[in-house]
């Protein structure tokens, strides 16, 4: 089914390398898939960035959804992976990344998975029932087998997802962080909460309407995101400060005078929890013209472009390392067809084209 194999595998073409102050284990893992028969992982230092390592196997099944980097001694990759890219069923492994061994943790209808920093939970976004919508959340010990569900599944209709899923850790691992729906009249409404790991106990951080819910939360868990003015009907309850990008950034855009802004994505926090990296479409009706920024916004609303683009290119995928000193992003040239992968220097603005072939990116460090 698969063919056990460690291998440093040295690319020979190094595209425009401009040159970056890299860290000692500053180094990133991605996917790279063959013609939709396997997959393998790999993993590239910024010191040397024209070496990749194959880590562990080839995956002849197909991986399916992004693999996520949990930070420990020795980091782990968890992956979701089907040997049928039609079925929904989907099998949970976690992969170390130094050593290439691959553990498989059970069978699901699984939409995401993530594990704690120690290395011991396994967060679980899945369908319990093939009819459910809204997905079950739960966290299993992956050493003793006990598991706790934080949220049950249901047939009613699915909550937006605003972000990578409904459900995450906080950077210390001991929180995760959910969504979860309620009704009141037949109005839908959500509970943003938190779930103490040491405690076992749920607690709702806030209340708000379905499309005005901030789930987009600091490394931290005191700051929220919300891309809508929160209602009157928002309760909030421990969250220190609410960022709102309508009231806080919009009117303060002035960057492009002959531009308005067509889109506003937010991209990551900065692990400071006080700073985080939005993307920007402009466009200029007249002329036709679109611009797009990367801005780094501090929660004053006060910001910095850290990279401006022309019309003909889109940028996705980006993430701050463990630090935030470094940003790794994907540009796609709608015009070329070309895809490349930068990694950019915050402080200096130094920037480097990575050589890799692949899809995924993930910081070892996070």
């Amino acid at each position: 089914m698969w063919i056990q194999r460690l291998a440093l595998v040295v690319m020979y073409t190094v595209i425009g390398v401009i040159g970056i102050t890299a860290q000692e284990g500053d180094s990133i893992v991605f996917e790279r898939r063959y013609d939709d028969t396997y997959s393998t992982i790999f993993k590239v230092d910024l010191e040397s960035p024209e070496l990749q390592q194959l880590i562990g196997r080839d995956w002849e099944e197909q991986i399916l959804t992004r693999s996520v980097v949990t930070t420990q001694d020795m980091p782990i990759i968890t992956l979701l992976v089907s040997e049928d890219s039609a079925s929904d069923s989907r099998e949970i492994w976690t992969l170390n990344i130094e050593t290439g061994n691959a553990t498989a943790h059970g069978t699901c209808l699984c939409l995401y998975a993530s594990m704690s920093n120690d290395g011991t939970w396994l967060l679980v976004e899945e369908l319990a029932n093939p009819q459910d919508s809204i997905p079950q959340i739960s966290i299993k010990n992956i050493e003793t087998g006990q598991q706790k569900i934080l949220q049950n599944g249901s047939e009613r209709n699915r909550i937006p997802i605003l972000y990578e899923s409904n459900a995450h850790w906080l950077i210390n691992g001991n929180q995760v962080i959910f969504r979860s729906e309620f009704y009141d009249d037949d109005t839908v409404y959500v509970h943003i909460n938190e779930y103490d790991l040491k405690n076992d106990e749920i607690s709702i951080l806030a209340r708000c309407k379905l499309i005005n819910c901030p789930l987009l939360l600091s490394p931290n868990g005191e700051v929220a995101f919300a891309f809508e003015s929160l209602s009157e009907e928002v309760e909030l309850h421990t969250l220190g400060t609410v960022i709102l990008s309508d009231t806080r950034f919009n009117s303060r855009f002035d960057r492009h005078p002959e531009h308005a802004i067509q889109l506003q994505q937010f991209a990551d926090w900065h692990p400071n929890s006080r700073q985080f990296v939005m993307i920007e479409k402009w466009k200029n009706p007249q002329a036709n013209d679109t611009i797009t920024d990367i801005v780094l916004y501090d929660i004053d609303g006060n910001a910095k472009v850290l990279v401006h683009f022309p019309d003909t290119v889109s940028i996705t995928e980006l993430q701050l390392n463990h630090d935030g000193t470094l940003m790794m992003y994907r540009v796609d040239n709608r015009t070329t067809y070309e895809i490349s992968f930068i990694v950019h220097n915050l402080d200096t603005g130094e920037q480097i084209m990575m050589p890799m072939d692949g899809s995924f990116p993930q910081w070892v460090k996070r």
